[in-house]
């Protein structure tokens, strides 16, 4: 359906007026000719010259047409049902049975309404769809993600699962920013079975070699208060400790082992902890979790074009770590810098931390030696910006910056950051708490314009008085043999001081979270093969990636590369597919269990490069099976946050009479605006040109001058 709309920028009673002074001014011109015309000539001149001043008029009160269309969106239902493993793990023939009697149900009722299976991704389900409830994994995140790219109009979204998330981050900070209701349907049992599982690991996620660290366990029983069993530590399959557990009354116990990794690299640990009779199950009993062991020490080198108060708490948060080793260079004056070890001597650093530098009157020798430290030894660094900043000099690094300088201006704007909390996971997953970034007063971020680079990872934008910019605030970069991180924004010292009571430590785990982020050396060659994850469950997609850079670490996207997975009496050999830049892709279904190991070899012309050994495991924990209890808590948070409500499944008549409630007053319609501006209209314009030419020609036709 259409509809006109004819607008003007001024008054309609002028306009009005306009038309007809200028109407009874053609009457007066045309009332007295020579030669004289009969009554039906000066009509047809009156009228003509009133349209043609008539049309002049109404285009200078700048008219817009406006042709609005209408068309109805009709709302539809959303209903995600969990085909995880763990709905089948007890009772699945009478949870199968009340899923699909809800399915009957709801569709005897004629609602427009789509059922999405989901777990590892979703799947929107035809009519002779069955749910097999084998999806090896539990994630919500990808509801949210489905709605998101939902461009129909929701009516309601209705969410059936035991609430059990395997994968993903918790979907309660999103449940609250969307503006529909979410009925949450609760299917499982909230009952304890006797059972025994590792419920979380407690490490250091980066380790250093020879240093004596702290692993800590925690395993919860049910059914098993004052029972004896034993704990083991495994690094790969050698036994590296041992506890001795009686089970503790209020269901969880905490054990602490000791580890002392011998040398570098990546390594696999494994908590097992020894079943008991009658235990439910024995495929949660053994955590599986992988560590970074690092060498010894880190060489830290922080560079700084003054003093100030984030260098002070950057260095405090630095030297609180025994294993970094700080060297600093620190422009006091003019012509003096405040230097502890020579910076000039070779590969005596592993690691920059530069605080508003380059400045203006920096010298040539320094500048020159931290260009060839990070342009051509790669090394990783860390960058903080303030008014100081002479981001002419800062230009000359830009070729290994994370974002491109578009505009320079050294005035500054308060800013708080809109975090990335995925990208924050990716990166630095100690820091992935939302609450937290959300509590961090604001910083001075510099007017200038930056963009980022397309390897660039965002990890946080600036938001102006609480709403949310494209401006970046803190951005990193993991591209070829290099990492970087900069914040574009000084009084960073500010987030210490404002959490102080919160105990989160937010500021020092950001430094020291980052700087071994950027020293782990794994993108330092030049073919890296890894996969998504290191613990897969049987059955579940394996993704593996490689990428691949030439000796200057430009990206080679036109290379063969063939994997090899294996592990003993398997193999398997699988092409990988270029998917952008140097970066290859390929995902396997692997029906065996145990650890395996990929080995790669690139073909680039005649040469071929060979990767280093990657592992991961399959099938020693499974992941679905850890918890069979149904996390009613989450469930019932869930409906509450979004203004939505909880049930359960047998309760089917209340939840069809809940989403018919819900979706009364959310039809609507998708309207379109066309706006046309008359004044520059052709076909108007001609029109008074054609009725100019008509007068005209009559006039000559009556021989009138």
């Amino acid at each position: 359906m259409s509809e006109l709309n004819l607008s003007i920028s001024g008054e309609t009673f002028f306009l009005i007026l306009g038309i007809i002074l200028f109407a009874l001014f053609s009457i007066y011109i045309y009332k007295y000719t020579l030669p004289k015309l009969d009554n039906k000539a000066k009509t047809l001149f009156i009228i003509i010259r009133s349209l043609i001043l008539a049309l002049i008029v109404f285009l200078l009160f700048d008219p817009v047409l406006s042709i609005i269309n209408r068309t109805p969106d009709n709302p539809i239902n959303y209903i995600f049902i969990d085909n995880s493993r763990s709905i089948s793990l007890k009772d699945s023939l009478k949870r199968s049975s009340n899923i699909s009697s809800l399915m009957i149900k709801i569709n005897e009722y004629n609602l427009p309404v789509k059922f999405i299976s989901f777990g590892g991704s979703n799947k929107e389900l035809r009519e002779n769809d069955k749910l097999n409830f084998s999806e090896p994994v539990t994630n919500f995140e990808n509801i949210f993600n489905y709605l998101d790219s939902v461009k129909r109009n929701i009516a309601t979204t209705t969410i059936i699962s035991d609430g059990i998330i395997t994968e993903g981050l918790s979907p309660l900070y999103r449940s609250e920013k969307n503006n529909f209701s979410i009925i949450t349907v609760g299917i499982g049992d909230t009952s304890k079975g006797k059972d025994i599982y590792v419920s979380n690991v407690n490490y250091n996620k980066y380790i250093y070699s020879g240093t004596p660290t702290t692993i800590e366990a925690e395993i919860i029983n049910n059914g098993f208060e004052g029972k004896n069993s034993i704990a083991y530590l495994y690094e790969e399959n050698e036994l590296i400790d041992s506890k001795e557990i009686i089970f503790s009354e209020t269901s969880l116990n905490q054990i602490k082992f000791n580890y002392t990794p011998k040398n570098e690299g990546e390594k696999k640990l494994s908590i097992y902890v020894k079943n008991l009779p009658d235990e439910a199950t024995e495929k949660n009993n053994r955590y599986n979790f992988y560590l970074d062991i690092m060498k010894e020490k880190i060489r830290v080198s922080i560079i700084a074009g003054a003093p100030s108060t984030d260098l002070t708490f950057i260095l405090n948060s630095l030297s609180a770590d025994k294993n970094i080793i700080l060297n600093k260079f620190i422009n006091v004056s003019d012509n003096k810098i405040l230097e502890e070890k020579s910076l000039f001597t070779q590969d005596s650093t592993d690691l920059f931390f530069i605080v508003g530098y380059p400045i203006s009157k920096s010298k040539n020798e320094l500048d020159n030696l931290l260009n060839n430290y990070l342009i051509t030894k790669n090394k990783p660094f860390f960058l903080v910006l303030n008014s100081s900043t002479d981001l002419r000099k800062l230009k000359s690094f830009e070729k290994i910056l994370p974002i491109t300088i578009m505009s320079q201006n050294n005035s500054l704007m308060e800013v708080q950051p809109n975090v990335q909390i995925n990208n924050v996971e990716l990166l630095l997953s100690d820091l992935a708490d939302n609450s937290v970034w959300e509590k961090l007063p604001p910083v001075n971020r510099l007017n200038s314009a930056f963009n980022l680079k397309p390897e660039s990872i965002l990890i946080a934008n600036s938001k102006i008085r609480g709403i949310p910019t494209n401006n970046p605030l803190i951005v990193a970069k993991s591209f070829g043999a290099q990492r970087s991180i900069i914040v574009l924004a000084q009084d960073i010292w500010k987030w210490k001081l404002q959490l102080a009571d919160d105990k989160t430590n937010f500021f020092d785990k950001f430094i020291i979270s980052s700087s071994k982020w950027l020293i782990k050396n794994d993108n330092k060659k030049n073919f890296i093969i890894r996969t998504s994850k290191k613990s897969y469950s049987t059955g579940e997609p394996i993704e593996i990636f490689a990428e691949l850079y030439d000796q200057s670490f430009n990206p080679i996207s036109d290379a063969e590369i063939k994997i090899n997975i294996s592990k003993k009496d398997f193999e398997k050999v699988l092409i990988l597919s270029p998917i952008q830049n140097g970066i290859y892709k390929t995902t396997s279904d692997i029906l065996e269990t145990g650890d395996f190991i990929i080995n790669g070899n690139a073909v680039i012309s005649t040469r071929s490069m060979k990767s280093d050994p990657v592992k991961f495991n399959i099938g020693d924990t499974e992941i679905e099976a850890i918890e069979s209890r149904m996390n009613l808590n989450l469930l019932s948070n869930l409906a509450k946050n979004s203004g939505g409500k909880y049930f359960t499944i047998e309760e089917k008549e209340k939840i069809i009479d809940e989403i018919i409630k819900l979706q009364k007053g959310k039809n609507k319609d998708n309207v379109s605006i066309d706006e046309y501006l008359l004044w520059s209209n052709y076909w108007i314009l001609s029109i008074i040109i054609l009725l100019f030419t008509v007068e005209w020609f009559f006039r000559k036709r009556f021989g009138m001058l």
